[in-house]
């Protein structure tokens, strides 16, 4: 644009300029619209970061393009005897300059400021102008250095954890194992490795592989096979559903109706048996309905802080219903919440005390495999005798109004700076009882 602004230029030359600016400038406006927009409809400050960053960059382009344009003035000798003639008379004549002008005598040593247009002192404004732009480009070249270094050390993790995968479980001593990585994340925190491997398999690993698994990684990490948490995941493939489909009823006409349902509620015990949850959420029971014309229904009761993802319930409805050859059963999920709620200790059961405690009874009554544990958290002592009064109180509530035995019920104490007793469900029996 400088070039084209010294040289006589015609036709598309002369329209380089505005496209180089437009291309230029724009874009990082528009996104500073963008992120005001976002953070005027939304209320959070994420459009306002848009908007930061969008500004820093049309700000970093402007201050580049004059100083562009500036080294091209002036090593073309732009600011010649002519030019600045026509200057001044522009100056002298245009509206706007001589309100500038004015506007500049008002001021004490109004005078020198307007010496400011002489050459050093503007090569001296756009010199201060690009220090300043400097630190926040430092600042965000630093924070890209980061996010590349945090992400090589991330594929570097990743690499190393499918390479000891595929020299451990995929090379098993298990003749005919197909197998291979569907998902792989991990999260890593000061003192410990959390990493989930999902594996698409058509042979369950035993503890033994997972274990020998867990140890070389641990070595080729460096680390102490303490401080990783592994949790495999195996997805069977149709191959391993069908070898865990358990053989076919025959079909008697005079086999009695109580038998088959125990048949169909055995080979549902067996699904579930090996039936894998997300992490977070623990199989609590099942309940099974039989209607004429809508066929099996089937309810899966589970233990979780949050509800399952609609794809996660998509895929295991999908597995049961191929493992038990009822391609229509209508399968659903319901989460019981751990956490009940909370009351402060007191001498006596408030009415919300009461309600909330009638909940936890219901629920253990309904569902015989849980046990309920009274969390009691306390300023001084965690065993002070006010504390184990009233976690006494809440026990002998249970047991007299809904026959909870004590045994089901289990108090524990930390603690810390509050006065409160807060209920949580926690499973308590293996699978093997459901």
């Amino acid at each position: 644009g400088s070039v084209a602004t010294c040289k006589q230029v015609k036709g598309v030359a002369a329209s380089l300029p505005g496209v180089a600016i437009a291309v230029a400038l724009m874009p990082p406006l528009c996104v500073v619209g963008y992120g005001l927009g976002t953070a005027w409809s939304s209320g959070t400050l994420q459009g306002l970061a848009i908007a930061q960053g969008g500004g820093l960059l049309f700000f970093t382009n402007l201050v580049a393009i004059i100083f562009t344009a500036m080294v091209v003035f002036f090593l073309v000798g732009f600011e010649n005897p002519v030019v600045r003639e026509h200057m001044q008379a522009w100056k002298a004549s245009n509206r706007e300059s001589l309100t500038m002008q004015n506007l500049l005598s008002s001021f004490p040593k109004g005078d020198y400021l307007k010496k400011i247009g002489g050459l050093p002192a503007r090569f001296l404004l756009i010199v201060v102008t690009m220090v300043a732009i400097s630190l926040p480009l430092t600042r965000s070249l630093q924070e890209l250095r980061q996010e590349v270094a945090r992400k090589r050390v991330n594929s570097n993790l990743r690499h190393q954890i499918t390479e000891v995968w595929q020299q451990t479980l995929d090379q098993s001593a298990t003749q005919g194992l197909q197998a291979y990585i569907n998902q792989l994340t991990f999260s890593e925190t000061p003192h410990s490795l959390n990493v989930q491997l999902q594996v698409v398999t058509n042979q369950l690993y035993s503890d033994i592989d997972k274990q020998r698994f867990l140890e070389r990684l641990a070595h080729a990490l460096q680390r102490s096979p303490e401080t990783i948490n592994l949790n495999l995941v195996e997805i069977p493939t149709g191959q391993l559903a069908e070898s865990l489909r358990l053989p076919p009823t025959p079909k008697l006409l005079l086999t009695p109706l109580a038998d088959l349902q125990a048949q169909l509620l055995q080979s549902i015990s067996a699904r579930l048996e090996v039936l894998s949850l997300p992490p977070g959420a623990e199989l609590v029971t099942y309940q099974v309905e039989l209607r004429p014309q809508q066929g099996l229904s089937l309810e899966i009761i589970y233990l979780a802080p949050r509800d399952l993802q609609a794809d996660a319930q998509a895929l295991l409805s999908q597995n049961l219903r191929q493992s038990l050859s009822l391609p229509q059963a209508g399968i659903r999920f319901t989460r019981l919440n751990p956490k009940l709620g909370k009351m402060a200790a007191a001498p006596g059961l408030s009415p919300p005390a009461k309600a909330l405690l009638d909940q936890a009874g219901q629920t253990l009554r309904r569902y015989p495999h849980l046990k309920l544990l009274l969390e009691s958290t306390v300023l001084d002592s965690p065993t002070s005798p006010d504390q184990l009064k009233f976690s006494s109180l809440l026990q002998a509530y249970l047991e007299q109004k809904w026959q909870i035995p004590r045994d089901r019920i289990q108090a524990v104490t930390a603690p810390a700076p509050s006065k409160d007793i807060q209920l949580r469900l926690a499973l308590s029996v293996p699978r093997t009882g459901l």
